[in-house]
């Protein structure tokens, strides 16, 4: 914005109106810019019209600071409409040809609630130039009250103009909000998305190869785009094209929303780490909704546990209490169910921190959010959880077993999944039930979901049966699968892998593979029984001499 802002005051300095209008008009920059600052604007434009400068464009800049902020100069909005419209009639009088001139009248008289002279004055733009938003607000006001069907929406592409394609797209996304026909839906929603797709790619022209339309120069509508379209492939699964779009947003601008849109594509991703930190940035930097601030701390609670920062975590469930303590009685309720989750995560970092089990307030809370929620089967994971941190196990199994159950009849994935990855955990770890825990990871994979840990689970439970065959089949699965992340964040489980790798081999008398995979588990846990058998392995992996040669020694 700051490049857009500097190129616009450079054309006023000059006098040169019409590159100043056609930078900012239709931008956000007056949004960014200080009461004064606009003030100051306004005032030279006036007096450059009253000169007669530049023809129609000073007339043209004074509409287009009076649609967006006439409030700071007249408390009377119907009064600056129609200052609005004379003014535009002006222009239009010195330039019948000017496209924008034509545009902004019709803005005047749409707000001014005068849909006939709005209508006659946007089809004359959009005559002497094409412009999808107009094309979509003409159908609005012309056609769809006759009837027409929104799969007959016109629309005319010849528009090299970024930010009409993005306010076409937010009126579609309007629309879609009360369109009850699936077809119709179906059609407005892609048109959508490709709105906002010829959208970004005219800013991304402009701004990131500096080719195409100059005046395709607001970064803060680009970043806006680039949020609702990470959206929209967010809901289709298109997370990585989301991932790309939305870090490109950033490089143009920042606001919540986008950054919230970030950290949910980082948890569609599996992207533990850069979830915890957008979180943390948005727990840092917003005034978050209540809701919204237990869910980042809970996401943020929930890595800084896996990678050992403990306290790091009752920080933050610190300052989530105080912020629960502050909130009203009735939205202390709303919160409840979400705030109450953060109890596993504060067990958890007391325990690692060698504190007690969980505190009855922990339960209490989690127990009379289950009373107002029952539903809620992320809640009862959380209980779940708090379960076995107080190693009451026989409970815990118990309760993920109905877990499991209402989670598939639910067609709830995540929880599915995670209830049976945490039974799965329990059956192997505290119950030394390995046969009944791989049940529950194979049924992971059934699922369709097959991830490192998922495979190094399945590798551990083969490993405690003894079964070497199967231990090494689905340790290979497990190594395929390590990224930097788990390596980075987890390499506890990595050591551990390569180490029941290693011995597997070792087991099955391929000793030279041992030291291999002794060797990767080394790198990342030097530990001294590891150590103890690679030493072994590597003797017993030299070739043994025949008899010949100790006849030549």
């Amino acid at each position: 914005m700051d490049a857009l802002i500097q190129a616009g005051q450079e054309a006023l300095a000059r006098g040169d109106y019409a590159h100043l209008c056609r930078l900012w008009s239709g931008s956000t920059v007056f949004s960014h810019l200080e009461d004064e600052a606009i003030a100051s604007v306004f005032q030279q434009c006036r007096a450059a019209a009253e000169r007669g400068q530049d023809a129609e464009w000073p007339w043209l800049m004074q509409c287009s600071i009076y649609l967006d902020c006439s409030d700071q100069f007249i408390a009377n909005r119907a009064t600056a409409l129609r200052s609005t419209w004379e003014w535009a009639q002006k222009a239009i009088d010195l330039a019948p040809g000017n496209a924008l001139a034509h545009r902004l009248a019709g803005s005047a008289c749409y707000w001014m609630g005068d849909h006939p002279r709005a209508i006659a004055a946007y089809r004359q733009s959009n005559t002497l130039q094409p412009q999808v938003d107009l094309q979509v607000r003409l159908f609005e006001m012309a056609l769809r009250p006759d009837g027409s069907s929104f799969r007959e929406l016109p629309l005319d592409l010849r528009d090299d103009e970024a930010s009409n394609y993005y306010r076409a797209g937010v009126t579609l996304g309007k629309w879609l909000a009360d369109i009850d026909d699936a077809a119709d839906a179906a059609y407005i929603a892609a048109i959508q998305v490709a709105l906002y797709e010829r959208c970004s790619a005219l800013y991304a022209l402009c701004l990131v190869h500096h080719e195409g339309n100059p005046f395709n120069a607001d970064g803060h509508t680009f970043a806006m785009c680039c949020n609702n379209l990470g959206q929209l492939y967010n809901a289709q699964g298109r997370h990585e094209e989301a991932l790309k779009l939305i870090q490109q947003g950033l490089e143009h601008s920042e606001f919540q929303y986008l950054r919230q849109n970030l950290r949910d594509t980082y948890r569609h991703l599996g992207m533990a780490k850069e979830a915890a930190d957008s979180s943390l940035t948005l727990l840092q930097h917003y005034d978050l909704e209540p809701a919204l601030f237990f869910d980042c701390a809970q996401t943020a609670c929930s890595y800084l546990n896996r990678i050992g920062q403990s306290e790091d975590v009752l920080q933050i469930i610190d300052a989530a209490d105080e912020t629960y303590q502050s909130l009203s009685e009735d939205m202390q309720q709303e919160c409840l169910a979400i705030y109450a989750k953060l109890s596993v995560h504060r067990a958890l970092a007391a325990s690692q921190l060698g504190g007690t089990s969980p505190s009855a307030m922990d339960e209490g809370l989690i127990e009379k959010a289950l009373e107002d929620s029952p539903q809620d089967l992320e809640l009862r994971l959380a209980h779940c959880s708090l379960l076995v941190n107080r190693q009451a196990y026989a409970e815990a199994l118990a309760s993920y077993g109905s877990l499991v159950h209402d989670a598939a009849a639910a067609q709830n994935a995540r929880v599915f999944r995670n209830a049976l990855g945490a039974r799965g955990y329990l059956l192997l770890y505290h119950l030394n039930d390995p046969l009944q825990a791989l049940q529950d990871y194979n049924a992971i994979e059934h699922g369709g979901h097959l991830d490192f840990y998922t495979c190094y689970y399945q590798a551990n439970c083969h490993y405690v049966l003894k079964d070497v065959g199967a231990t090494l089949a689905a340790g290979r699965r497990a190594s395929e699968r390590i990224n930097d992340a788990i390596t980075r964040d987890d390499p506890q489980s990595v050591a551990q892998l390569h180490m029941m790798l290693a011995n597997s081999h070792f087991d099955a008398g391929d000793f030279p593979a041992a030291v291999r995979a002794y060797e990767a588990s080394l790198i990342h846990d030097d530990r001294p029984d590891v150590r103890e058998n690679y030493v072994l392995a590597q003797q017993l992996a030299q070739p043994k001499k025949g008899w010949l040669s100790r006849l030549l020694r």
